[in-house]
This record gives C-alpha cells, sequence and structure tokens, in this order.
C-alpha cells in the first residue's frame, strides 16, 4: 500500500514537472518568432549596430550561410549570416551602370542611407570573366572611403 501510493504520488509529480517543462519551453520558443515583414532587424558593426530594414524576412532565395536578397543580369547581393557581412557582384559591362544599379537596390533593400551603408561590411566583387582587370579584389562601396566608381 505505501508503494502504490509513493508511485501515485511520483508519477503525478513527474506529470507536473514535465507539463511545467513544456510550458517553459513552448513561451520561450514563442519569443523566438521570426521578425515581420515591417520588423528591423541590428546588423553588428565594428562600431554601433546598424539597424535595418528586415531584408531576412522574404529574400530572393534563402542559402544555408544566408541569403541572396536580389540578382538580376547587372548584380547580385548576398547577406552573409555568420559575419553579417554583405557581397555585391557585378556583373557585366558596363560596370557603371551596374554598380549604380547595385548600390542603389542596397540601399532600397536595406532602407538605410550612405553613411549606415559604409558602417556595414559591404563589398563589390567583379568575377575575372567579366573583367580581369578589376577582379580578384573586393572594393567597397563608391561611396564609402576607399571606394571608387567603375
Amino acid at each position: 500500500m505505501y508503494n502504490r501510493k509513493f508511485f501515485f504520488l511520483l508519477g503525478g509529480f513527474v506529470v507536473v514537472l514535465l507539463l511545467v517543462i513544456s510550458f517553459y519551453l513552448a513561451l520561450k520558443d514563442s519569443e523566438k518568432q521570426p521578425p515581420g515583414p515591417n520588423d528591423k532587424i541590428l546588423i553588428r558593426t565594428s562600431g554601433l549596430p546598424v539597424e535595418t530594414n528586415n531584408f531576412l524576412n522574404q529574400p530572393k532565395e534563402k542559402l544555408g550561410y544566408g541569403a541572396i536578397l536580389a540578382e538580376n543580369q547587372w548584380y547580385k547581393i548576398i547577406f552573409f549570416s555568420e559575419d553579417q557581412g554583405f557581397l555585391i557582384t557585378l556583373k557585366q559591362k558596363p560596370l557603371s551602370e551596374a554598380q549604380a544599379l547595385a548600390e542603389a537596390e542596397f540601399l532600397k533593400q536595406l532602407a538605410v542611407d550612405q553613411e549606415q551603408a559604409c558602417l556595414l561590411k559591404a563589398y563589390i566583387g567583379v568575377p575575372r570573366d567579366v573583367d580581369e582587370n578589376v577582379a580578384v579584389k573586393n572594393y567597397p562601396l563608391s561611396f564609402c572611403s576607399g571606394g571608387e566608381k567603375f
């Protein structure tokens, strides 16, 4: 008789404990909801973080290492989640036109101004098959320190 009461109480205690743990985990998961379409996200920088549009809500394509934010015949904009950096690849000549279009789209996607964009890890690259003379180097955005217009 003593053993039955003990197991009954122990079983009840375990059930209550499991319910409390389940409730806690459900509550914790609900706090991890992905940002909504109108939410902002913070991108780490070497200084203060930069608040941007939630460009991850509806990227062109989700990748295991980040996301493609935009792509067309002129450029491709990729976000790397690990280091929170951006790579803008210019895909065709004239590079000056591709660069202008890509940088405008970058600012639009993130909803930041040029000064904020310059705080981010954002680089422009040109594949070797597009232009060997400027390939193999990542350039800052044209309006940032050290940037250049093609």
